[in-house]
């Protein structure tokens, strides 16, 4: 099997601006204390994408940021770490004006203005972002109404691109020059593949063995790159939870 090199576009990354008379430009970028920060753990649809235009419910994505945004206020917090852009990153906490403590993440996600996207390793964080997300999907709100943004069926062999959530049955599992594969059909070379360096499997949390994933339905999300069929490659374990 050969597998090539992924490339991991996060789309939305563009500048927002602060609660003060903002200039909203994407759906997952504010600005906290006189610096950018890009609101980890999500994805928001792209007003300007690699291929030009913007991604379906982009505009509802920048404007739900905007609302939650002016009806909040950003409470203190340590200072993370900032990149080499001197952007920070991590959960946005805020209070809204009936006094609930929030982060900006769980609001869009509950919302149904983005998808979890994993990045961080804090469980109960994620565990948070994810049920907000499953009950924004089950009422349908925001993108979720979109047909773009539907989970598909990992059987499926439609060429799709861009970030997406695949839901099915793990139908073998193989190693193979340092990599860890997962496959959704019978033919890698044509359906479904998830791919994870062997270290990095070696370090989940879950450490069960690679043969037990074998007949469980998980749901998978990420980037989709056509290397042999559809893969999607796994940078944090958490895309991919059983169902």
């Amino acid at each position: 099997m050969t597998v090539l090199t992924r490339r991991f576009v996060l789309a939305g990354a563009a500048a927002v601006a602060a609660p003060r008379l903002p200039d909203f430009f994407d759906g997952q970028t504010i600005h906290v204390n006189g610096a950018e920060m890009v609101l980890s753990d999500i994805i928001a649809p792209s007003p300007a994408t690699l291929a030009g235009g913007a991604e379906p419910g982009a505009e509802f994505a920048r404007a739900a940021l905007q609302d939650f945004l002016a009806k909040s206020r950003p409470l203190s917090f340590n200072e993370p770490p900032r990149d080499r852009w001197g952007r920070m990153s991590g959960p946005a906490r805020f209070m809204r004006a009936d006094g609930e403590q929030t982060s900006a993440q769980a609001a869009l996600l509950a919302a149904g203005a983005a998808r979890v996207s994993p990045q961080t390793d804090d469980d109960v964080t994620l565990d948070g972002y994810f049920a907000a997300e499953d009950a924004a999907r089950a009422a349908g709100k925001g993108i979720w109404a979109i047909p773009e943004y539907s989970v598909r069926d990992a059987r499926e062999q439609r060429r799709v691109f861009g970030f997406q959530i695949f839901r099915g049955a793990v139908r073998s599992t193989d190693e193979h020059r340092g990599r860890v594969f997962f496959n959704f059909g019978e033919d890698f070379r044509v359906d479904l593949t998830a791919t994870v360096t062997k270290g990095a499997f070696r370090r989940w949390r879950r450490r069960d063995l690679l043969a037990s994933y074998v007949g469980k339905t998980v749901e998978l999300r990420g980037v989709v790159d056509w290397i042999n069929g559809p893969s999607i490659e796994l940078r944090h374990e958490r895309q991919m939870r059983l169902v």
